[in-house]
C-alpha cells in the first residue's frame, strides 16, 4: 500500500553512523592507483552493498557523514604519520565528493528503479561508480581528464568495481533464498505434524459432541418427567447417567485440551523474534487478509528501538486484536471528508516498552468505556441479520497484558474525535 509507512526513527540515525565508522575505517585498506594520490580503497565497494542491503538508510545523510568520516581519518593518519595536517587536507579533499556524488547518482538510480532489480544493477553501478570518479578526479586533477589512458583506467576501475558488488549482491541473494527454503521446509514439516495431530484432536471433540447431545436429550426428558411428575422411578437413575455422562465428557475434553496444548507448544516453539520483524509480519499478514486494504485509511508504524522477544505471539495478539478493532470503527464512520489514520508508536524509558495506538474513528461512547474490557461485552451488531460480536478481542488483550505480561494497558477517548490505547509493558517482561 502507497499510504502504509514503517519509520524507525531512533535507529536510524544510530545506523548511519554506524555505517559511516566502518566505511571510514575499511577506507585504510586501499590499492594505489593510475595518477598520483588517487587509490581505490575497499570502502568503496561496500558503500554500495550497505546502501542496498540496509535500505531504510537515509542515502544522502549517509554520504555526506561517509565522506566526513573518511576524510576526517584520513586526514589525521596522514598529520599523526607525517606530521602535514595542510597537506592531509588538500590531498584528501577530493573524495569527499566522491563518496557525496556516489550518494547522490544512487538515489537518483533508485528513483528510475526503486526495487534495485539485481539484473540491470550492474550497469547502474557502473555508471555511478564511473561518473563520481569523474567527479572527484575533476576536482583532483584541475579538469584535465579527458585523456584517453586515464577515462580508460576510470572505466575499467568501475567495471571491476561494479563486477565486484553486483557478484555479492547475487552470491547474498541465493543463500538468502537457501536459508529461506530451509526454513520453509522446517515450518511445512512442523504444520504437517501439527495438523495431524490437530486433526486427531478434532475427532475426539466431534465424538464428544454426540456425547453432550444425547446427555442433553436424557438431560430434557428428565425435566419434562420432572415438570409432568411421571416416571418417578426413572429420576435417579436419569441422574447419576447424565452426572457420569458429563464427568466422561469433561475428562475426554481435558484430555483434548492437554493434547492441543501439547501439539502446540511442540510444533511453534521457536526462540522469538525482533520486534521489527514482528511488526513487518503484522503488516504483511493484516495485509493479505484484507484487513487493512482501505486505501481511505492511512496507516503508520513509528518505531524507535528494535529488541529481540520471545513472547511474539502475544504482541502479535494485542496488536492485531486493537488495530482490527480500529478499522472496523473507522468503516462505521459516515463522514467522507476527513483524513482518516490509524498510527502505531512504539517507545520506551529505562524499564518499560510502550505501544501506543490511536486513530481517529469516531471515539467510544462515555457510557461504554469502562465495559469495553468486560468478556461478552460488543457495540458490533449486524442489523441486516442480526448476529452480534463475541466481544472477546479487548477482553483478551487485556488479559495478555496485565496477566501473561505483568503490564498494563489504558485507553483515552473522545466521543466524535477518536481513541487511544496505551500499553506498558516491563522490558525485563519481552527481552528476558
Amino acid at each position: 500500500m502507497d499510504n502504509l509507512q514503517l519509520e524507525d526513527r531512533g535507529g536510524g540515525l544510530k545506523l548511519t553512523f554506524l555505517v559511516a565508522t566502518i566505511l571510514a575505517i575499511i577506507s585504510q585498506i586501499k590499492v594505489s592507483l593510475f595518477i598520483s594520490d588517487f587509490d581505490i580503497s575497499i570502502a568503496i565497494i561496500l558503500f554500495p552493498l550497505l546502501l542496498y542491503i540496509f535500505d531504510d538508510l537515509n542515502i544522502i545523510r549517509t554520504a555526506i557523514l561517509t565522506a566526513v568520516f573518511v576524510y576526517v581519518l584520513k586526514v589525521s593518519i596522514h598529520a599523526f604519520n607525517y606530521g602535514g595536517v595542510v597537506e592531509g587536507i588538500t590531498t584528501y579533499f577530493p573524495e569527499i565528493f566522491f563518496y557525496i556524488y556516489y550518494g547522490i547518482f544512487f538515489k537518483l538510480y533508485k528513483k528510475f528503479d526503486p526495487t534495485l532489480k539485481l539484473k540491470y544493477l550492474f550497469i547502474g553501478f557502473l555508471g555511478i561508480d564511473y561518473f563520481s570518479n569523474l567527479v572527484e578526479l575533476t576536482i583532483r586533477t584541475d579538469g584535465h581528464i579527458f585523456h584517453l589512458k586515464l577515462q580508460l583506467g576510470l572505466i575499467g576501475v568501475a567495471i571491476v568495481r561494479s563486477f565486484l558488488v553486483w557478484v555479492a549482491l547475487y552470491a547474498m541473494e541465493y543463500y538468502n533464498i537457501f536459508l529461506l527454503r530451509k526454513e520453509h521446509e522446517d515450518r511445512y514439516k512442523k504444520l504437517l505434524s501439527l495438523t495431524s495431530k490437530l486433526k486427531s484432536e478434532m475427532f475426539w471433540m466431534e465424538k464428544n459432541m454426540h456425547h453432550i447431545e444425547s446427555t442433553m436429550t436424557e438431560a430434557y426428558t428428565l425435566f419434562e418427567n420432572i415438570k409432568k411428575d411421571k416416571n418417578y422411578d426413572t429420576w435417579a437413575s436419569s441422574a447419576l447417567n447424565i452426572a457420569r455422562d458429563i464427568h466422561e465428557v469433561k475428562k475426554e475434553y481435558g484430555l483434548v485440551v492437554r493434547g492441543l496444548q501439547e501439539a502446540v507448544e511442540n510444533n511453534l516453539h521457536d526462540e522469538g523474534m525482533y520486534f521489527n520483524e514482528l511488526v513487518s509480519i503484522l503488516k504483511s499478514a493484516m495485509e493479505s487478509d484484507g484487513i487493512i486494504s482501505d486505501d481511505k485509511i492511512k496507516f503508520s508504524f513509528i518505531l524507535n528501538q528494535d529488541f529481540f522477544t520471545n513472547k511474539h505471539y502475544y504482541l502479535m495478539s494485542i496488536f492485531r486484536n486493537i488495530i482490527t478493532n480500529s478499522i472496523e470503527a473507522m468503516k462505521n464512520r459516515d463522514e467522507e471528508d476527513i483524513d482518516r489514520y490509524i498510527r502505531f508508536t512504539h517507545e520506551y524509558d529505562k524499564v518499560n516498552h510502550i505501544f501506543i495506538i490511536e486513530d481517529n474513528a469516531g471515539g467510544i461512547k462515555k457510557k461504554y468505556l469502562e465495559s469495553i474490557f468486560h468478556p461478552g461485552f460488543s457495540t458490533k451488531i449486524n442489523y441486516d441479520t442480526g448476529e452480534i460480536n463475541r466481544g472477546l478481542g479487548l477482553s483478551l488483550v487485556r488479559d495478555i497484558v496485565q496477566e501473561s505480561l505483568n503490564g498494563k494497558i489504558e485507553v483515552m477517548s473522545e466521543e466524535d474525535l477518536g481513541t487511544k490505547f496505551i500499553i506498558t509493558i516491563p522490558k525485563e517482561e519481552l527481552e528476558g
